[in-house]
């Protein structure tokens, strides 16, 4: 017991003396490492929170959505730019505010939340939303090269066939048939039989062959 009791004296006089040496920096470690993991549950949090937030922002501009009431959105999806701009809820309310402003003959309005839109949000169906739309309004107010600017050559997405397609129709309004045939024949390649956008496709090949 005598050995058993020495070897455990010894032990603790070596723990002690380590300690004294390096007591410090466990403790530092220590601190850090539950900092960060309080900072990383921390953060989570926080963008639940701002999630849910700008969720109940935009829920309360449905009435105004219903009612296409342009202002009332406009303003609304300033607010949600401002408070939450990384949030789908900002570009979706900006979208509504586009369509609205439209709508009403508003179009610099219109554009302005649409390139919103295109610069800032993170989901790919509203960018590609909002570049479409905002593509057919320069088409309309005929500022050809700045659509066409906005439709991506080399698309590999889902929305390839509709960049293609738009990208036709800006070709036409340019006199530029020849390019535009190739624009909707790579649109109708990208879609698939039975769509009703295939079958707007080979109209416009139709009127191109017939022109």
């Amino acid at each position: 017991m005598g050995v058993y009791d020495f070897e455990e004296q010894e032990q603790l006089a070596r723990l002690a003396a380590w300690w004294k040496d390096n007591g410090r920096l466990v403790i530092l470690a220590v601190g850090v490492f539950l900092a960060t993991v309080g900072g990383i549950y921390g953060w989570r949090h926080y963008q639940s929170q701002q999630s849910l937030a700008a969720a109940q922002a935009y829920a309360a501009l449905e009435p105004a959505i219903l009612a296409n009431d342009a202002e009332k959105l406009r303003t609304g999806a300033a607010e949600l730019r401002s408070r939450y701009p990384r949030s789908s809820y900002a570009a979706r309310a900006a979208l509504a505010a586009a369509k609205a402003s439209y709508e009403r003959g508003d179009r610099e309005s219109a554009q302005r939340e649409l390139t919103w839109v295109v610069e800032q949000a993170r989901e790919e169906a509203l960018q590609a939303t909002a570049r479409l739309r905002l593509a057919r309004i320069l088409l309309e107010e005929g500022k050809f090269d700045q659509a066409l600017a906005l439709l991506p050559a080399e698309d590999t997405t889902p929305y390839a066939r509709l960049y293609d397609d738009l990208r036709g129709d800006v070709l036409v309004a340019q006199g530029r048939g020849e390019e535009a045939r190739k624009a909707y024949q790579r649109a109708l390649e990208k879609t698939a039989p039975g769509e009703p956008l295939r079958s707007l496709i080979e109209l416009k090949l139709d009127a191109l062959e017939g022109a």
